[in-house]
Order: structure tokens, then C-alpha cells, then sequence
């Protein structure tokens, strides 16, 4: 089974859209939501749903198993808008000026800074699922 990689984007009005990276197979599939999940779910049954499609038309469609990933100015903007450039200077160590740079794609974060991100933010998600209020 090949597994695809699905880019995951936020518009600048907010909403998401989930994309195919590859167009190897002659098909196309999107989703989109309001939120990432929404967008992940909507791709995912859109997946199914053009399996019927082509199963209908004698077709076959490979089975496939998706990366979903992060479209990296996409991240920024969200993520900078949802918990502020502060913090994600706090959660990464990356100054505030060149993460605004990043937001802005004024500049462009390298290999090194991208990890940093990935980290910060894993991090604090992970610090987030601990949380039992009491």
C-alpha cells in the first residue's frame, strides 16, 4: 500500500483545505473544513467517494494510506494568530522579529528553524493533552 502525502493549507480567511501533493493516478482529491479536521475528515471521504465513482466505471483505484502535512507558511500564519508570536517565541527560542519575517514570508525559515517550530509546537501539544481539570 503506498502511502500519499496530503498537504494540509489555511486560507486567509481561515478555512482549510487538504490536497493530494501527487497527481500519478490520473484523480485529484481535496476536503475542506473549517478546521483541520474537518478538512482531513472531508478529504478522507472524498477518497472513498471516488473509489465508488471509479468502481462504477470499471476503474480501480489504488489503496492508499495518507501523511497528512503542513503546508509551512500555513502553519505559521495559523498558529501565530491562534497563541501569538510571543509565544511561539517562548515555545521555540526563535526571536520574535524573524517570526514575524516567517508569517509575513518576507523570509523563509531554514531546515534548523522549521525543526525549532515543529518542536515548540509538539510540545506544547503534548503539554496540552496532559491537562485533567479537577
Amino acid at each position: 500500500m503506498k502511502t500519499e502525502k496530503v498537504i494540509v493549507e489555511v486560507s486567509s480567511d481561515g478555512l482549510f483545505s487538504a490536497y493530494m501533493s501527487s497527481d500519478d493516478y490520473g484523480f485529484g482529491i481535496a476536503g475542506y473544513g473549517d478546521n483541520e479536521k474537518e478538512a482531513m475528515e472531508d478529504f478522507l471521504e472524498a477518497y472513498e467517494n471516488i473509489k465508488n465513482v471509479r468502481a462504477e466505471n470499471g476503474k480501480t483505484t489504488p489503496e492508499m494510506e495518507f501523511e497528512f502535512v503542513y503546508d509551512k507558511e500555513s502553519l505559521l500564519k495559523y498558529y501565530s494568530n491562534l497563541i501569538g508570536v510571543s509565544t511561539m517565541h517562548k515555545l521555540t527560542g526563535l526571536p520574535q522579529k524573524r517570526l514575524v519575517q516567517y508569517i509575513q514570508n518576507e523570509t523563509h525559515p531554514t531546515e534548523n528553524s522549521m525543526k525549532k517550530i515543529q518542536d515548540g509546537l509538539r510540545s506544547f501539544s503534548e503539554s496540552l493533552q496532559r491537562i485533567a481539570l479537577l
